[in-house]
């Protein structure tokens, strides 16, 4: 589904855990404004990494204005943008909630928060309600 490109890039920033002016450019290229805005998302902490024990299932959840968005498999965001832009129209490859959960996973900069197992069905539930 990614690019060579794409998935090269990541795995330099994963290595380093940082940006190089090529990567900035590179990310630039590929996604103008949406990556300022998941740059942007990935420092104000705005993805979370949702730990559960001891199952150690995970859920990565992006902060977005309206809502929270819970990302599937870095293939999916339940956002309007990414339903019209990338799923019916494909005018672009994927929504900056998405993209921002991919930054953040790649550079191991956001909040992971340990929770039991109890409330898993509960968050879910919460977090696919929309």
């Amino acid at each position: 589904m990614y690019s060579t490109e794409f998935k090269r890039n990541l795995e330099e920033i994963k290595k380093t855990k940082q940006f190089s002016i090529k990567h900035l450019q590179y990310f630039m290229d590929e996604f103008s404004d949406r990556f300022w805005k998941a740059l942007r998302k990935v420092l104000e902490k705005g993805v979370k990494k949702y730990v559960f024990k001891p199952s150690n299932r995970i859920a990565w959840i992006v902060i977005g204005n309206t809502r929270d968005y819970l990302i599937l498999s870095d293939l999916y965001c339940p956002c309007e943008d990414f339903y019209v832009k990338v799923v019916i129209k494909k005018t672009v490859k994927m929504c900056y909630h998405l993209l921002a959960k991919i930054l953040a996973d790649s550079l191991d900069f956001y909040d992971e928060i340990l929770i039991e197992d109890e409330r898993y069905d509960n968050l879910m539930r919460d977090w696919k309600q929309f």
